[in-house]
């Protein structure tokens, strides 16, 4: 009986020793390591209004967004985004699958299914398009449809503001009446932009 209580005793302490050995040889993380991508915030459902005493100036809509703070990044997605022109009360919309602003230069980048509306008048359908809000300057590097009033163009790498106001189109075609003065008012307004540059 002796001998089996010594083995009882001795199995014990083998465990136990093996129990003590084992946890003290698992590795914990020294330091918690944070992932330089990962977001600094994210929103969903996310509506914001700018209002300038009681008239709206601005409106943002988007399904999520996604903010990094030190990269002065923001990446919203379903977007759709109204501004009021003072003066004018002409309402721009702009709709897109996906916005990156930057804002370091100031620049928007609209991808996928992008709109850009200036009141009733122009509207500008494109799958990519820049817009550079410190210049006024909107860059269509791809295909464009343009409507303006009764005009309508298709073509390529447009440049506009964001007035829409079409200033450069590659390779376009249409159906409408030309507008003979139009045209040489962009011509003329191309000239003064190019000799100031």
């Amino acid at each position: 009986m002796r001998k089996q209580l010594k083995n009882l005793l001795f199995n014990i302490l083998l465990i136990s020793f093996l129990i003590i050995v084992g946890c003290e040889t698992t590795s914990q993380p020294s330091t918690l390591e944070i992932d330089q991508n990962e977001p600094d915030e994210n929103s969903k459902n996310v509506e914001l209004k700018k209002y300038n005493g009681s008239k709206l100036e601005y409106l943002l809509k988007a399904r999520s967004i996604t903010r990094y703070y030190e990269k002065q990044s923001t990446i919203a997605d379903s977007v759709y985004i109204v501004t009021v022109e003072e003066g004018t009360g002409i309402i721009t919309t702009v709709v897109c699958d996906t916005t990156i602003i930057d804002d370091k230069s100031n620049i928007i980048r609209g991808i996928g299914n992008v709109v850009f509306k200036y009141g009733d008048m122009r509207r500008v359908e494109t799958e990519l398009a820049y817009w550079d809000r410190t210049r006024d300057r909107i860059i269509c590097p791809g295909e464009v449809d343009f409507w303006d009033e009764n005009t309508y163009l298709n073509g390529f790498n447009l440049e506009t503001n964001s007035k829409l106001e079409m200033t450069r189109m590659e390779k376009v075609s249409g159906q409408g009446v030309a507008d003979e003065k139009a045209f040489s008012d962009i011509s003329n307004r191309n000239k003064r932009n190019n000799s100031s540059e």
